[in-house]
């Protein structure tokens, strides 16, 4: 069926409920086919993750201190120490859900805008099943921000063993934060906008 106003195609269901009510009578909310602003939105959140990625990585993320000498971390020198202790298991968690996970989403959402914009058909099977992945991970991206607060509660023995998270904390969260708002507000269905 098609409407008039616009000239998009929606099936009969669509069609009837963009003319009989504006909002879920479930939920309350409005009712949109395409999502506000999606690629609006999804570029600065995008844009704003890749910003705090930088303090995410340069700053530290924690700082522990053992009989009165700090040793402070970044997320790269926090790998390598778990690389050097043998720890290869945990180095290479940490590597991914901090280092490859934020960049990965980050280069997909930039991807998923550029492929939005220019209407690539031939890509858009593969960019809504990136799209998937991207949001499917998204859940997981906070595994650093558990393991500071982890140690920070447990490693606390006086004078001898002191943890406390540092400047790095707040802007990690953002990037995860970021990329998960700017996952959720991308609308999918202009991957299948003929241009």
């Amino acid at each position: 069926m098609r409407t008039k106003e616009n000239n998009q195609v929606f099936c009969n269901v669509c069609a009837s409920l963009q003319s009989t009510r504006e909002k879920c009578k479930r939920c309350g909310n409005r009712i949109y086919t395409r999502k506000p602003y999606s690629l609006l939105k999804t570029s600065l959140y995008t844009l704003s993750a890749f910003i705090m990625l930088i303090p995410a990585n340069l700053l530290d993320m924690m700082s522990s201190v053992k009989l009165t000498v700090e040793y402070p971390q970044t997320i790269w020198g926090g790998i390598m120490w778990f690389y050097e202790e043998g720890e290869y298991f945990l180095a290479f968690i940490i590597w991914f859900a901090s280092i490859f996970i934020p960049i990965f989403k980050i280069l997909s959402l930039v991807w998923l805008i550029i492929m939005a914009k220019i209407g690539k058909n031939r890509f858009s099977y593969f960019s809504t099943k990136l799209y998937k992945i991207i949001d499917f991970i998204g859940k997981y991206s906070m595994l650093d921000i558990f393991v500071v607060t982890i140690m920070t509660g447990f490693l606390q023995f006086g004078n001898l063993i002191h943890v406390e998270a540092r400047g790095a904390v707040i802007p990690f969260a953002l990037v995860i934060i970021f990329t998960m708002l700017a996952t959720q507000n991308f609308d999918t269905k202009l991957l299948w906008d003929e241009k």
